[in-house]
Formats: C-alpha cells, structure tokens, sequence
C-alpha cells in the first residue's frame, strides 16, 4: 500500500507526537481512559437519563441530508427524547476551546456519530480515545470497528433508553473487566495504522478496493484486479494499453473498461512494475 501513497494532508496544522513518524506506541493512558466506564458501572442504577446520549454535530456537512433528518426527528422539542442531549456546533470555532468542548462532551455516555462528508466521521475516534462509546450505522466501514466499544445500528429508531442502558452495562463490563480481551484498543494507536500501511504485503488492500466497491457501486462484483507483474518490462505497456496507427485502443486495462465501465480498479503489486508503466 505504501507504495501508492505520494501526498499525506493533514486538516489541522497543529504539533504531531513523535510516535506518528517513529515506531513507539503511544503511552495507554492516551488512548484507554477508563473514568466514564468506571462511573458508568458505578452509578448503574443513578446514572441521568439527560446524560445517556449525546447529538452534537454540524446537521450541514452531509451532502444527503442525512445529518439534518436526524436532527430533525431526535433534536426537535416534539420529538427529544429524555436521554438525549443536543447541543449545536458551529461551522467554525476557536481550536483552543477543544479541551473545553470535550470536558463537556465528556457527560454523556454515548456519542451519535453519522457519517458527514465522508463515510467516516472523526467524532466516532475522538468518542473511542475519550473513554465514550460512539454509535455509528451500519456501512462498508463496520470492519474498522471490530474488536472495538462501537454501537451500530441500522436507523436511528433503534436508538431508546432500554437498548442504550443495555448495550452501557455490556461495554463497560467488557471494557473494565476486558473478558476475553474483548477489545483491541491497539487500533487507537498511530503505530497500529502507520505499521499496517508501511507493511509491503499482506495489508488488505483487496479488501479496502472490496470496500469501496461496496460503498460505490453496491456490489463487490465492481472491482477490477490487474496484477502488475506482469509488466516488469518497458515495453510491456502495450499489454495493458495500445493505441494502434488507426487510433483503435486495446490492451488488458482498455477490455477491463469497456467490459465494466463502473469499477473501481486495484493495481495489485504496482512496485513490481516498470517505473514507467
């Protein structure tokens, strides 16, 4: 996989810990907080119903709607619930208020975590380092949270008060006690994705390009493999795309596109190409 990355953007140009480019973990006490589980267990019969779930963010960022449906139909006087809490969030804000916001974020328990302009939503990483259990829909995207203290569900009518309070006493219960090494908070570290991608083989690209398939196409069967050792040679472009004296194009790439005009194409073991393949 690494060999297919060029640029690496960051959003927020703040400082970045060592561990990001070296290969020591992060110490646990940054990624495994355990004071919400523990007053969770605690407090099992006093805990507040306001305190349970907790809608906080921009209901404008989702191209689909999506967000503001939610908001819609959870956060309006006629139909917030008495476990629910929500608070707006602006477009913009002051990156210095952060430890303030996530102080207060920090009194509920679960955190709702629809998908914004992506798929993926930073808020479901920050609920998961803050010792809070995020609740996500289903999608593509469930394999990422295996072996993780994540809640996912198909529409939010699933979302009451008896099925939070359950699913609190479950995860907390694994999380304090970690039967079974139920969890892998490993994932929450930077070296457990840095390793992942800088490993040569074996790091699942085919399952990400199944992924975005999935996610694009509603099918696995609109993914296009092309194994790049083949073409270890110059002039073995011609095998995968040839433009003959009469403009007529061929090659393995050109039928793979004409065959399946909508895919998503994995050019498997690309390093082993010609560079200028």
């Amino acid at each position: 996989m690494v060999e297919a990355i060029t640029s690496i953007y960051k959003q927020q140009n703040n400082h970045t810990l060592p561990s990001i480019y070296g290969d020591n973990d992060e110490p646990p006490y940054y990624i495994q907080p355990i004071d919400m589980t523990r007053r969770a267990l605690n407090q099992k019969h006093d805990l507040k119903r306001k305190n349970l779930l907790l809608i906080n963010f921009n209901q404008h960022t989702d191209g689909r709607g999506f967000r503001q449906q939610i908001w819609t139909h959870m956060c309006s006087k006629k139909n917030r619930a008495l476990f629910t809490t929500c608070l707006y969030k602006s477009p913009s804000f002051d990156m210095s208020y952060i430890p303030n916001i996530y102080a207060r974020n920090r009194k509920y328990l679960f955190w709702l975590s629809p998908r914004g302009n992506g798929i993926d939503c930073y808020r479901t990483w920050e609920a998961l380092y803050l010792d809070a259990i995020p609740i996500v829909w289903n999608s593509s995207l469930n394999i990422l949270y295996e072996h993780l203290p994540v809640v996912i569900i198909q529409n939010y009518t699933d979302i009451n008060e008896t099925f939070l309070r359950e699913k609190l006493h479950e995860i907390s219960m694994k999380k304090y006690f970690q039967m079974n090494q139920m969890y892998r908070f490993e994932k929450l570290r930077n070296a457990y994705w840095r390793r992942l991608i800088l490993r040569p083989i074996g790091v699942g690209k085919t399952e990400l390009v199944k992924a975005l398939s999935l996610e694009l196409f509603d099918s696995i069967e609109s993914m296009v493999v092309i194994n790049m050792n083949k073409y270890e040679k110059f002039d073995s472009v011609t095998l995968l795309i040839d433009v003959q004296s009469d403009h007529v194009v061929y090659g393995q790439l050109i039928e793979h596109i004409q065959a399946q005009p909508h895919a998503v194409i994995l050019f498997d073991e690309a390093n082993k190409a010609h560079s200028l393949v």
